[in-house]
């Protein structure tokens, strides 16, 4: 039996590896969507004003960010990582690398002025690049899946707020909406 046990860790030390190339989080997000309606009561310094407001947002599981990772072995220092955005163009983003991946986090699904999300809901292949000093070294895509997962509704609720500002341009009261009512679960 000893001998049987000797021979089969033996074989298993003798199999390939095999390399992980992708994003660190994994291959496979799932897009929650969440919605729900509030109103809000602003008072400052004697004025009021109230509104009636569509709260929406939506996120990803397990994370809206993460770092690219490789597991082949070659000395690089800078990857660079081109994909197709949800308008159908082309797009990069690059990172310095640290040991085996990128030293910062992707940005996988936040949209604002500044920033561009790397997922889409649905199929994403993303095409890699790895450099040493400006050479490549390696090359490749890997394949991520988004889930879009049904709306949840949370129900009613309203606030009362000390900024006026707030009735205008509700985003702020909306993200503490949605904490509150634990992302409408």
């Amino acid at each position: 039996m000893k001998s049987i046990l000797s021979t089969v860790a033996l074989l298993l030390l003798c199999l390939p590896v095999l390399a992980h190339t992708g994003l660190k989080e994994g291959e496979r997000f799932e897009n929650h969507r969440i919605q729900g309606q509030i109103r809000i009561s602003c008072h400052e310094r004697g004025q009021s004003d109230f509104a009636y407001v569509n709260c929406r947002d939506s996120y990803l599981t397990p994370s809206i960010r993460s770092k690219f990772t490789f597991d082949s072995g070659v000395n690089a220092d800078k990857v660079k990582l081109t994909y197709t955005n949800s308008d159908g163009k082309t797009k990069t983003k690059s990172s310095r690398i640290k040991g085996n991946e990128s030293r910062e986090n992707f940005n996988l699904w936040i949209w604002t002025l500044t920033q561009r999300p790397l997922l889409k809901s649905g199929e994403n292949t993303i095409e890699y690049k790895l450099t040493n000093n400006g050479s490549e070294v390696e090359s490749g895509s890997f394949d991520v899946l988004v889930e879009t997962l049904p709306v949840r509704t949370c129900g009613y609720r309203s606030y009362t707020s000390s900024r006026l500002s707030d009735c205008r341009n509700a985003s702020m009261v909306c993200a503490q909406y949605f904490r509150q009512m634990n992302d409408c679960l």
